[in-house]
């Protein structure tokens, strides 16, 4: 009887250490897993802020293409445009020079 006794009060110590370890180690496992949920979290709002991001550096890119375009287009008119220019003026220099003669 003795020997049971003894057994039993083992029983009772383990039980009572591996228990609270074992408590322990699920509170652990679920901090690891709150944790984890949160950079899960971040994770997919930071990946959503990238793509609003993204969009607005194709929007600006399109914007700046548009400008550009113009801007080529002003150029090539600008090129016709000044020599019609020069020569208008000489003309007109020279219908001046020759009416105040």
């Amino acid at each position: 009887m003795n020997n049971g006794l003894l057994y039993y009060a083992l029983f009772l110590v383990f039980d009572c250490c591996f228990g609270l370890q074992e408590q322990k180690l699920l509170d652990e496992i679920d901090r690891l897993k709150e944790e984890l949920q949160d950079c899960d979290e971040n994770i997919n709002r930071r990946k959503s802020e990238i793509t609003t991001l993204e969009s607005l550096i194709a929007q600006s890119r399109e914007g700046l293409n548009r400008y550009k375009e113009e801007r080529d287009k002003l150029h090539g008119e600008r090129k016709y445009v000044t020599p019609l220019l020069s020569s208008f003026f000489f003309f007109f220099k020279f219908l001046c020079r020759l009416f105040t003669r």
